[in-house]
């Protein structure tokens, strides 16, 4: 595909989402967005309902093979700076993950998290990236495990938050014991994105591993954030809790 035609599509994207903000104009202060969302990208003030109607229409590239469609998304993504326009990217990567090749799924969400800054971007690619990881474990669990360790704060959320997208995660890619380390690799982490992630995937894993998660509680329930120990506990029994909330209490008390 010539480059000059590969900008052609990514203005059609743009100028459509532009065209539709500026019909749904409102005085929505688009700086309280930015904020909740934690993004620099500009920011259009799109519902998701709309974001998603203009995915569905069809675009002049509409029909290509899914592969062609995909370098264009791709394009998308690394030379927007506008949210909405991004989103476009997520959205196709989402429907397509089961039906594109998954490493080539995994191979693009991982150059797109060089470059995510806010957290709807990075959860629903998680999701896209659990789709396609779970046709080809072994090279998802290596690609979590080095997003468990990097030093892109989006990157080590999303070694969590992959885990909760799919049930099957737990139980088709990792093992208690490999679940266990990618935990305890953030456990001290100091970003509440990432906490907040963690949090999610404890929470989650008490789902298939229900025993095994009562046990890190009671091990690590001191050690864990505010934010994640209270996302964690969220659905185990309350006197179960309980037990856990009275071991930080005295734990602070010393």
């Amino acid at each position: 595909m010539q480059e000059k035609q590969l900008h052609a599509y990514i203005d059609e994207i743009k100028i459509a989402l532009l065209e539709l903000a500026e019909t749904n104009q409102t005085d929505f202060q688009y700086k309280q967005l930015e904020k909740y969302f934690g993004t620099q990208l500009q920011i259009l003030g799109l519902s998701m309902g709309d974001q998603r109607m203009l995915y569905q229409e069809s675009f002049s590239f509409s029909d290509l093979a899914l592969e062609e469609k995909l370098k264009i998304y791709d394009a998308v993504w690394k030379q927007s700076t506008i949210y909405e326009v991004r989103f476009q990217s997520v959205f196709f990567i989402i429907k397509n993950a089961k039906k594109l090749d998954p490493n080539l799924v995994l191979e693009t969400i991982n150059s797109w998290m060089e470059t995510v800054d806010c957290w709807p971007h990075s959860d629903d690619l998680a999701k896209a990236s659990c789709i396609a990881g779970i046709k080809i474990p072994k090279q998802y669990k290596s690609l979590i495990q080095e997003w468990n360790t990097s030093e892109l704060l989006w990157k080590r959320r999303q070694s969590a938050v992959a885990l909760v997208r799919e049930r099957k995660a737990f139980v088709d890619v990792f093992n208690w014991k490999e679940l266990e380390k990618l935990f305890l690799n953030l456990i001290d982490d100091k970003t509440y994105m990432v906490q907040k992630g963690l949090g999610w995937a404890l929470r989650d894993t008490g789902r298939i591993y229900n025993q095994e998660l009562l046990r890190f509680l009671d091990k690590y329930a001191t050690a864990l954030s505010t934010v994640a120990f209270s996302t964690a506990t969220e659905k185990i029994d309350l006197s179960e809790k309980e037990v856990f909330k009275q071991k930080r209490i005295m734990h602070r008390k010393k």
